[in-house]
């Protein structure tokens, strides 16, 4: 007996559903779960207007009436109390009995309750104007019960008016008043009873309401996920067997076999798509493993290149190296290189690569040379690489290839090249080519890459050469220059010398009147010759000493610092006196430092002549001996009341010849080699010099030395 049809249904759907591609199956899967949830959405969406339209009923209606009913019955109570202590208190005033309180205090609360009690009542019009019905509380049940209340308050309040103007109060009228604001307090009552009854019925409402959302949204979701469930494992079933095998292949060609693909005739369509899209990935993946072990071979010979090219003893060998390193890692046929600039004064030239015959050196003519110069300055300021799949296809091949390419050797053009020209900043230094003579060949970015990299290696290694040169060159000129000033020193400070100690031989002649007598004022002009022959000396000695510092023939001895201080104190004492300066010496530091004892005794006198020299007349230098903190070292002190030095220049202070402006403006005598002398000596003993200056306050000069003098290094 055949079954009924309805019965054959789900096997004729299947049956028929069973050849649907993967994308129909999940468009139907979509399609019915989207429908499900949009159901269950729909149904939350009612629950949820419906429990919002109670909760707003709740509270925008119900709990504002609520509260505004009970504010009225505030206001009434506090109008009935203002009332009646009003009434009782113009009683006693008239009975001239014992005073219940002011009528005027009464009186304003009464007022006051007066004006806002009509407030309330509108405001609960409103709200309840407002209710939708919705409760066990109909809105004619709350419009009667407010109606009411409306009717007590406003029986009483008649009854106030009238009572305030009573001449005669009797407990009559008082018991009058006391059954209408009991009228009023019962309708109060029952509109708060029937408000509070209806916010509860609200709740459970919204309760019930919720409840009912959550079962109905509970079964869309469970009919969702159970039909997502039905379609998903149907459509999995019929797509578990042909991806496992992709899967297989997928993990066959991760272990690194590169002869497994995926079938591309098994399967469903978009299995079959898959495996095509999976063996163009693979072949990619090939192509760029290969890509990628050719980049890592390019950028292991550009590193080992570029630390060959700097090691390299000079630009040809290290261009050599270069081509060397291009045409075998390229796997190139030939490749040359020409410079357009010499380098350190050196000739142009070309050096060609041959595969298997390693590299040689060519003579590149002016001519050819001034062709290539253009075109290779111009692509040094735009692409600075040239790419050139096939030579031939070139409708007339340029001055740069005819020169580059032919090498003077060869006399075909064609094949593929490469050109890189190289240089530093603006200035192309030289262009390399690689080549295959024949076939058409797209250059890769990697290749270029290498190219230009190997190329600026080279234009750093020219570069280098040239400022070595420049180096030498530089350092030669400044020994002979060194040279030069040394024996300048040398003549000048003899050729002055010998004429000066004949003039002070012949002014100490005069002076002892061995020649005749002298007159007063003949006198005066020898002692300013002679004190200018005395400095005109001091210079040239400090001349020849600066020369001299750089010599290692001192002779270093134990030297006791506070003597030799207070010796320069003494020899400089009798000028400071002269001149009106306070001056005081005192050296107690205990301390004896391996110095050359006249080197030091000038660094010192230097210093503390300086110090006079700039102090005015009144004002006071003191020199002392200190330990420094440091247990190994010893300070001379030097401070001065005198002129001190502008801000801006004491970074120059140790310049040579250099004077402040302050000084020259005061015309105070002196070449600006004190200090420089000072500095070098102390510094030759291992000591340092230090000074703190203020303009118009004074200075104050540090002198720092070891006890132990250092070896000379």
């Amino acid at each position: 007996m055949p079954s009924p049809r309805w019965m054959t249904w789900p096997a004729r759907w299947w049956a028929r559903m069973d050849g649907k591609s993967v994308r129909s199956r999940l468009t139907m899967l979509t399609v019915l779960t989207s429908i499900l949830v949009m159901v269950g959405g729909m149904v939350a969406l009612v629950g949820l207007r419906d429990s919002l339209g109670r909760a707003e009923q709740d509270t925008h209606v119900v709990a504002p009436a609520l509260d505004s009913n009970r504010e009225l019955k505030n206001t009434m109570v506090s109008g009935q109390s203002a009332l009646r202590g009003y009434l009782i208190a113009k009683l006693t005033e008239r009975e001239k009995l014992e005073p219940a309180g002011s009528p005027a205090v009464f009186l304003e609360r009464y007022e006051t309750a007066l004006t806002s009690y009509q407030d309330h009542l509108d405001r609960l019009d409103s709200l309840l104007a407002a209710a939708d019905g919705v409760g066990s509380v109909s809105t004619a049940e709350l419009t009667r019960l407010r109606d009411r209340q409306r009717q007590a308050v406003m029986a009483w309040w008649a009854y106030a008016a009238s009572a305030k103007l009573t001449y005669d109060i009797t407990p009559l009228l008082l018991m009058r008043g006391d059954a209408l604001f009991a009228d009023v307090d019962e309708a109060n009552a029952a509109l708060s009873r029937a408000l509070l009854e209806q916010r509860d019925s609200l709740a459970d409402a919204l309760r019930d309401t919720i409840r009912a959302t959550q079962r109905q949204v509970l079964i869309s979701t469970v009919a969702a996920l159970l039909a997502a469930a039905l379609l998903g494992w149907w459509s999995m079933r019929d797509l578990t067997v042909p991806l496992a095998r992709l899967r297989d292949t997928c993990l066959r060609q991760s272990s690194g076999s590169r002869d497994v693909w995926a079938d591309e005739d098994r399967g469903a369509r978009e299995v079959r798509e898959l495996a095509v899209g999976l063996n163009a990935l693979t072949s990619s993946h090939h192509t760029l493993l290969d890509g990628q072990t050719y980049a890592l071979k390019l950028a292991q010979v550009a590193r080992e290149t570029g630390r060959r090219i700097q090691d390299a003893p000079d630009l040809e060998s290290a261009v050599e190296l270069s081509l060397d390193a291009v045409g075998t890692a390229l796997g190139s046929d030939d490749c040359c290189l020409l410079m357009i600039h010499g380098v350190a004064g050196g000739e142009r030239g070309g050096f060609g690569w041959k595969a298997g015959q390693g590299s040689q050196r060519y003579s590149v003519s002016e001519e050819a040379a001034q062709l290539v110069r253009r075109e290779v300055r111009q692509l040094w300021k735009g692409e600075r690489c040239l790419a050139i799949p096939d030579v031939t296809a070139l409708d007339q091949p340029s001055a740069l290839f005819q020169a580059l390419i032919r090498q003077g050797q060869d006399p075909a053009v064609g094949g593929a090249v490469l050109v890189a020209p190289f240089g530093v900043g603006e200035v192309p230094r030289g262009v390399m080519t690689a080549r295959f003579r024949t076939g058409r060949r797209t250059w890769s970015e990697v290749e270029t890459g290498f190219v230009q990299f190997i190329t600026a290696e080279l234009a750093r290694g020219a570069e280098a050469e040239e400022v070595a040169h420049a180096r030498s060159e530089q350092m030669t000129r400044l020994e002979e220059l060194d040279r030069q000033k040394d024996e300048f020193l040398s003549t000048v400070s003899h050729e002055l010398r010998t004429p000066l100690t004949s003039i002070a031989g012949y002014l100490e002649l005069i002076a002892d009147e061995d020649v005749g007598s002298l007159a007063e004022e003949q006198r005066q002009m020898l002692g300013i010759i002679d004190r200018n022959v005395t400095r005109l000396r001091g210079l040239i000695e400090d001349l020849l000493l600066i020369n001299r510092m750089r010599d290692s023939d001192t002779q270093i001895e134990a030297v006791d610092l506070d003597a030799l201080v207070m010796k320069v104190g003494d020899d400089v004492a009798a000028v400071a006196e002269m001149r009106g300066v306070c001056f005081e010496v005192s050296a107690d530091a205990g301390a004896q430092v391996m110095a050359d004892r006249g080197q030091l005794t000038r660094a010192v006198s230097n210093i503390v002549s300086n110090a006079v020299k700039f102090t005015g007349r009144g004002r006071r230098v003191r020199v002392r001996t200190v330990p420094s903190p440091e247990s190994e070292r010893v300070r001379v002190v030097c401070v001065d009341e005198g002129i001190g030095i502008p801000d801006h220049e004491q970074s120059r202070l140790f310049t040579r010849f250099f004077r402040a402006s302050n000084a020259t403006r005061a015309q105070v005598p002196g070449a600006g080699l004190g200090l420089v002398v000072a500095k070098g000596i102390v510094e030759a003993h291992g000591g340092a010099v230090t000074i703190h200056s203020v303009q118009d306050v004074g200075t104050t000069v540090t002198v720092e030395l070891p006890l132990v003098f250092p070896a000379p290094s």
